[in-house]
This record gives C-alpha cells, structure tokens and sequence, in this order.
C-alpha cells in the first residue's frame, strides 16, 4: 500500500486547527455582538427618574379623568333634580307687585298634590308661564262685588296692596264655584286682570311649581 506522505500528515491537522480557530473567532464575534446589543438595551432601559416622571404623568392623567366623570356625574344629577323637583322662573311684568318684580327670579318645587290659600304659584295657561297667588281653593265660592270687595265664602278678602279688586272681563258670572282640582289665582297688583278673573279657574295640572325661594334680580 502507498503511505501518506509526511506533507499531506501535517497539513491535515494544520487544517483542522485553522478551522477551530476560525469558530473560535466566529463564535467571539457573535458573543461580542451580542454584547454589544445587550448593552445598548441597557443604555436605551429607562432610568428610575424617567419611570418616576411617566408613573406621575400616568397618575395625574388618570387623576383627571376621575374628576372629570365626577364633574359629569354631578351636572348630570344636577340636571336630573332640576327638571324634576325643583324649577326656575323669571318673572316678567310688574303684576306681582310689591312681592315680585319684572326680573326676580323665582324658585319653585315641582312636587306637590295640592295648594293652600295664599300660596304663590307659577302656572301655564296658552304656553306662557305666569306667577300668581292662590286665593281660593277646590269648593270655594268666588265673588267680586261692584265695590271691589273679594269675597271668598262670603269673607272679605283683603289683597297684599289694600287695594280694590277689578272684576277684569271673563266671559263667566259670579260667584264663581271651584270644582275639584280648581284654584283661583289672582295677580297682587289687583288693577293687572291677566288671572283668574279674564283666564277663569286654574287647574291643578297648569300649575308648574309652588315657590319656595325668591331672589330679588329686579332691574337687573
């Protein structure tokens, strides 16, 4: 047999050690770049100042947000209690006078099942609100003399001026007797007829509030 010759013997492992030092430096090179990579990332990693910052900014953001669905759940509330329980008027016209003035504006709780003599009330008769004061309830028999006089069930009823009352120009006779649910509702300023005495009797359900607040807004 022929024998390998001493050349090709040492070029074998002179081959073989070229290629492990090749993958040696392969393999330090992707170390290194590794390496590198790894501590870029850390160097990009954000500081504990920069998580502070981020964590308070989180923390305010989420801080506003709750205190603007509060302010929302609030004025939404708000709304509800007023179109339901209370409401507001503001009266135009000096026939409330001297109790209400062209201006003021009134307070007025929607929730009630009947009203007293006396009671200030804000009724709707043909779409337009007015302020009025109740003189006579349901049953009461309503008459106005040709002195002026109110009389209610024969009683002499004086008004908050001491004036005369008008009899105004309803197209009805007295006296005059209130059903169910009617309420006869004169202006304080007796001389200004546009009440129960040109409209007639005021029905529970055309009562839109009975004031509970006045606030004095005249001329203004």
């Amino acid at each position: 047999l022929r024998g390998s010759s001493p050349r090709s013997q040492t070029a074998a492992p002179d081959a073989i050690l070229r290629r492990r030092n090749e993958t040696s430096r392969s393999q330090k090179s992707a170390t290194d770049s590794w390496l590198e990579g790894f501590h870029a990332d850390i160097l990009q990693a954000p500081t504990h100042e920069a998580i502070e910052k981020r964590r308070r900014r989180f923390e305010t953001q989420r801080s506003v947000a709750g205190t603007l669905l509060k302010l929302l759940i609030f004025v939404g509330a708000l709304y509800l209690v007023f179109s339901t329980v209370f409401g507001f008027f503001r009266v135009a016209g000096n026939a409330m006078r001297p109790t209400a003035g062209d201006g003021d504006l009134v307070l007025t709780t929607r929730i009630f099942d009947s009203l007293e003599t006396n009671d200030l009330v804000v009724y709707e008769h043909s779409g337009v609100l007015q302020l009025g004061r109740v003189v006579a309830q349901p049953g009461d028999s309503v008459e106005i003399d040709d002195d002026g006089d109110l009389l209610v069930n024969g009683n002499l009823q004086a008004s908050v001026t001491q004036g005369t009352t008008e009899k105004g120009s309803g197209s009805f006779e007295y006296p005059v007797v209130l059903g169910d649910g009617q309420y006869f509702i004169l202006n304080d300023d007796r001389s200004s007829t546009q009440d129960s005495r040109e409209l007639g009797p005021v029905g529970l359900n055309e009562v839109r509030g009975k004031l509970i607040a006045l606030l004095r807004l005249r001329e203004i």
